[in-house]
């Protein structure tokens, strides 16, 4: 039975356009109530000032927003290499997957009997992929948590959502789910960026097939 093949670029493209088209709404929305506001705020040509410290208090705010994200951002990323690098070195002849956790993973730990400690946060998840198959592991672990076994038609590629935090990312995301039949795992592939190289958002998900044995023609749209 074919699969359903999934446009990753496209779809990324197309909630990236509503995200940023209801960010450009707000602002007008913003600028418009500063400007010509009524009542006990009142706008800036009535002449009160107040709703020009409210525009410098919202503008100073997101100023610090920005770098405060672009840290955790790098925090994050190095973070993240640090465990590619652990699994490299414990699996030396084995393809490294490494990513958000979906949260899917809870269910599979527990289907598999493992321990769900650390999981179902806005943690990690590794895959390390062997011939008969792949170890999955979380950060901290000295060992891998459980094993899915190599079988036909084990790979697909999935509609998925993060752990809780109450963060929500504004665009649809999608996992790489694998299955021997008893035991799964998944994971959202993410990048190891070239410096000064622009790459698409399925980029990820290309190597990470590959790294699984399958050819990305088989699952997505490119």
């Amino acid at each position: 039975m074919p699969r359903e093949l999934v446009d990753l670029d496209a779809t990324f493209r197309n909630d990236r356009r509503k995200a940023w088209g209801k960010v450009a709404v707000g602002a007008i929305a913003f600028v418009v109530v500063v400007l010509f506001g009524q009542g006990s705020i009142g706008g800036l040509l009535d002449g009160d000032l107040t709703s020009l410290w409210i525009a410098l208090s919202v503008l100073a705010f997101v100023g610090l927003l920005i770098p405060v994200a672009v840290a955790t951002n790098r925090r994050e990323h190095r973070f993240r290499e640090q465990f590619r690098s652990f699994l490299s070195l414990e699996r030396p002849h084995s393809a490294c997957i490494a990513g958000p956790q979906p949260v899917t993973l809870v269910r599979q730990a527990q289907q598999a009997g493992a321990s769900t400690e650390l999981i179902g946060g806005r943690g990690l998840v590794g895959l390390t992929v062997g011939e008969e198959g792949a170890e999955v592991w979380i950060p901290g672990d000295l060992a891998p948590r459980w094993r899915v076994q190599r079988a036909e038609g084990w790979v697909r590629v999935v509609p998925t959502t993060v752990g809780s935090g109450g963060y929500k990312y504004p665009y649809r995301l999608h996992a790489i789910e694998i299955s021997d039949g008893t035991r799964s795992a998944s994971v959202i592939p993410a990048l190891q960026p070239a410096r000064g190289a622009k790459q698409r958002p399925s980029a990820a998900f290309v190597q990470a097939l590959r790294d699984l044995g399958e050819d990305p023609a088989d699952h997505l749209v490119r």
